[in-house]
């Protein structure tokens, strides 16, 4: 790389490193010290060593990725199958776009305690049975306003990736005698895996990340907890700074690894 291209990147190089890298080397360095309203001193790696032997914070993070992969899951499979209808109707896609996108739009706060309510002794819960609230349906809530609020995004995406697959390619396809799905597992999906690995990776880490939602579902007590809400609660409730600081590091390498697999997983040449 010439050195006039490292001059214009200088620039954004710096901006990144003081709002990404100095905040998490902070976040870091706290997380190695047994910080408290009391005061801090540097204890190495034993909020680290606290965490990977404590069984409630492993279940919060089981839990979490339970919540993850279904809610991306499902995303991935309506949002494709959605964003592939949006393609047929291009004449309306200015406008459809903007419908899709509405629940990424609205307050999570407001989705949430809408599915609340839903699933705690509303509508949902006379359908499925759900009873009248508890831990469990206060997951539920989450795990279905989350996959209500990104679905929108994944069939955005997915529309717009499927308008720049060549036409010609599509014809010849065609011409061959491929089937629909012939032509979806062999041209299409493999054609716009790009773009669905990289809004997948994004609902990875923007659900990964979630806290407000099992905030205000109503199981903050509760062991069905999640990793993030955990987290909250031990430096904002328990005021142990150094090691949420821990949990947070943990969270943030647990959804980096989570993207890591996701990525390869859409590069292919096609699917057999």
């Amino acid at each position: 790389m010439r050195r006039r291209d490292l001059a214009r990147l200088l620039p954004a190089v710096v901006v990144l490193a003081f709002v990404a890298f100095l905040p998490l080397g902070r976040v870091a360095w706290t997380s190695v010290h047994r910080s408290t309203v009391t005061g801090s001193n540097f204890n190495g790696v034993d909020n680290y060593v606290n965490l990977f032997t404590n069984s409630t914070w492993w279940l919060a993070v089981a839990t979490t990725l339970v919540i993850v992969t279904f809610v991306v899951l499902v995303q991935m499979i309506l949002g494709t199958v959605i964003g592939a209808a949006l393609h047929r109707v291009a004449v309306l896609w200015p406008v459809t776009r903007v419908l899709v996108l509405a629940p990424l739009m609205l307050l999570s706060a407001v989705s949430v305690m809408t599915w609340r309510d839903a699933v705690s002794g509303g509508y949902l819960a006379e359908w499925f049975d759900l009873g009248e609230g508890g831990s469990v349906t206060g997951l539920v809530a989450v795990t279905v306003s989350e996959t209500w609020r990104g679905t929108g995004l994944v069939a955005a995406v997915v529309a717009v990736a499927l308008f720049a697959v060549p036409r010609s390619l599509s014809s010849a396809t065609i011409a061959d005698g491929a089937t629909v799905l012939q032509r979806w597992r062999r041209v299409v999906l493999p054609a716009i895996a790009p773009a669905m690995a990289g809004v997948a990776m994004f609902r990875v880490f923007d659900t990964f990340r979630v806290i407000d939602g099992p905030l205000l579902a109503g199981h903050v007590d509760s062991e069905l907890t999640t990793a993030p809400l955990l987290t909250w609660t031990t430096q904002f409730t328990a005021f142990e700074w150094g090691l949420g600081a821990a949990m947070s590091i943990i969270v943030l390498v647990v959804a980096a690894v989570l993207a890591a697999i996701i990525g390869p997983l859409f590069r292919v040449r096609r699917l057999l």
